[in-house]
């Protein structure tokens, strides 16, 4: 298993190009859960000079090659398709988007792109890509 078959299961079509955003960044998400990441042989990284994370495959990263699939907005296809203030994550969640944190209503420590920048975990953003998915 590798990146390229990592993709094949989570991460299908541009960000640009789904007709389902919300669905996309779900799956993206999901794919991002440790017993995913193990299947397919990747794991998360953090660029220590960058405040997003990658995606690396163990053999190619050990190989010393560059390939990597970026998580960020970039790869987001709510960011692609949505401004924040329109971003149906963000509706959901009372008006905040992915990356500020609810001040009040849900007991919530950090945003969940936050929860994921600074300790790679994204079950909080699949527990509101989900809430979102069963609000439309």
């Amino acid at each position: 298993m590798t990146l390229k078959s990592w993709k094949a299961e989570f991460y299908t079509e541009l960000p640009t190009e789904t007709t389902d955003p919300v669905e996309h960044s779900l799956k993206k998400w999901t794919g991002l859960l440790p017993q995913n990441l193990k299947k397919h042989g990747v794991e998360l990284l953090r660029d220590p000079g960058h405040t997003n994370s990658y995606i690396y495959a163990h053999h190619i990263f050990d190989a010393g090659t560059d390939e990597h699939f970026d998580i960020d907005s970039s790869t987001c296809s709510l960011c692609a398709q949505y401004d924040c203030s329109d971003c149906p994550l963000s509706e959901t969640r009372g008006g905040w988007s992915c990356d500020e944190e609810i001040e009040y209503g849900e007991d919530e420590e950090t945003s969940p792109w936050d929860a994921f920048r600074t300790s790679l975990d994204p079950h909080p953003m699949v527990y509101w890509l989900t809430r979102t998915k069963d609000n439309l």
